[in-house]
């Protein structure tokens, strides 16, 4: 495994420091700069940290495992723990800086399934490689609706999963509408499809793979129409995250990346998970 240790020193004082602090801190204070992962790459194989209740968990495994093919090293994985699990059907990587920081530092390597950005915050002590993945957020109507917002009954409410990157998007298209729609949020995305499925809502934003995903086993998901919205609607891209310092693997995991999509093994991937292309 490359190497990335840090002492029970330094361990106890992030614990300890976090501890003292009041909920409301900013998570940026509890790792100071002085106190980032200085191990270097030293050869052997790589651990992977994986987001176990993503829905591209078992395709973050998989890629991991292509990647470490390119590279000519072993791979191994290790699954993030949470107190509390987030709910399925997303790719929210529900923990703060601190765990974060103590989890890469002590199970793994680099952390698949990376979302960019995350919680709008930028680590000092952490970097990402280029994005291996950029999943689109698409317009969805219920089973039975007119595929376009412009042809749903005036006052329609219009759903969105609420913290996403489209959040934004929706609400501007609902308030400048002709029809009027109004703007409904969502916790997450199995509320958001559910209810789309039940017809309960008639036409939402969703991210494209989370439909992929419930369509397998959710009743009615398999229904669900998507088209291209007719705004625009950032996607939503995926990297792998290190320690900042550990240079030489990230340009090594770049280098991975960029031969694993250059090839036709990528979109192989995205069948063989059944999810959609970019």
């Amino acid at each position: 495994m490359f190497a990335r240790s840090l002492t029970g020193t330094l361990i106890l004082s992030v614990a300890l420091l976090g501890s003292v602090l009041p909920s409301s801190a900013q998570f940026r204070r509890v790792v100071p700069d002085n106190m980032v992962n200085t191990a270097v790459y030293a050869g052997g194989n790589i651990r992977f940290c994986i987001n176990p209740v993503s829905s591209l968990a078992e395709f973050d495994r998989a890629l991991g495992q292509t990647l470490a093919d390119i590279l000519l090293v072993p791979a191994e994985f290790y699954e993030l723990k949470y107190a509390i699990e987030p709910a399925p059907w997303g790719y929210d990587l529900a923990i703060g800086e601190e765990d974060l920081f103590i989890q890469i530092s002590e199970n793994c390597d680099a952390v698949l399934g990376f979302p960019m950005p995350f919680m709008d915050l930028t680590y000092d002590w952490l970097t990402t490689t280029s994005p291996y993945y950029t999943p689109r957020f698409m317009l969805a109507f219920s089973k039975d609706a007119p595929p376009a917002l412009d042809q749903l009954p005036e006052g329609s409410e219009f759903g969105s999963r609420v913290g996403t990157l489209s959040d934004m998007q929706v609400r501007a298209y609902a308030r400048s509408s002709a029809n009027k729609l109004k703007r409904r949020v969502y916790a997450s995305n199995v509320s958001l499809i559910r209810a789309l499925a039940a017809g309960d809502l008639l036409a939402a934003v969703v991210w494209e793979p989370a439909v992929s995903i419930a369509a397998q086993t959710e009743p009615g998901a398999g229904d669900i129409q998507i088209v291209a919205p007719p705004f625009s609607v950032e996607p939503q891209p995926f990297a792998i995250a290190l320690p900042s310092n550990q240079t030489y693997l990230r340009e090594m995991l770049d280098s991975a990346i960029s031969q694993l999509r250059a090839g036709e093994e990528f979109s192989g991937l995205l069948t063989e998970f059944e999810l959609p292309g970019e």
